[in-house]
C-alpha cells in the first residue's frame, strides 16, 4: 500500500493523459467524429490531467476534493454512453460513423472500433477513482 500512496498520483496522471491523448488521436488521426456524450467525457477527463499533474508537482495534500467530482461524474456518463451503443448503435455513436461500421484500424494487433471508446473511458474513470481513493494518505490525527 505504501507504493500506491507514493505513486498513486503519478498513475492517475498517466491514465488521464493516456485517455486524453487517445481521445484526441481518434479525432485527429483516425478522423472519427466526436459524439455528444464523448464531448462530456472529454470535459470531465481533461481537467484530471491538470489536477493530477498539479497534485504531484506542487505536493497538494489531498486530491480527492479536486479530482473525485470529475471522475465520479465521468463513470455514469461513460457507462450510459456504452449502454446506448449496445442497445441503439446509431444513437450511441452517430450517423457519420455508426458503431456498426466495418471501418477498423489495427494498432499493435488490436482492432480499434468506435464502439469501444466509451468502454475505455469507463475503465479509465473507474481506475482513476479507485486510485485516488486508495492512494490518498489516511488522516493520522484521529
Amino acid at each position: 500500500m505504501d507504493l500506491l500512496e507514493e505513486f498513486g498520483r503519478e498513475a492517475v496522471f498517466l491514465i488521464a493523459l493516456l485517455a486524453m491523448v487517445g481521445s484526441l488521436a481518434t479525432t485527429a488521426f483516425f478522423g472519427w467524429e466526436t459524439f455528444p456524450l464523448s464531448t462530456y467525457q472529454r470535459v470531465l477527463m481533461y481537467p484530471l490531467v491538470l489536477v493530477a499533474l498539479a497534485g504531484f508537482t506542487f505536493g497538494i495534500g489531498d486530491l480527492r476534493p479536486y479530482a473525485l467530482p470529475f471522475s465520479l461524474t465521468g463513470i455514469p456518463v461513460a457507462f450510459y454512453h456504452y449502454y446506448l451503443i449496445l442497445t441503439e448503435p446509431t444513437r450511441g455513436c452517430g450517423f457519420a460513423l455508426p458503431c456498426v461500421t466495418e471501418m477498423r484500424y489495427v494498432v499493435f494487433g488490436y482492432s480499434l472500433q468506435p464502439r469501444y471508446l466509451p468502454l475505455l473511458s469507463f475503465i479509465a474513470f473507474t481506475t482513476i477513482t479507485t486510485l485516488i481513493i486508495l492512494s490518498e494518505p489516511k488522516n493520522k490525527d484521529g
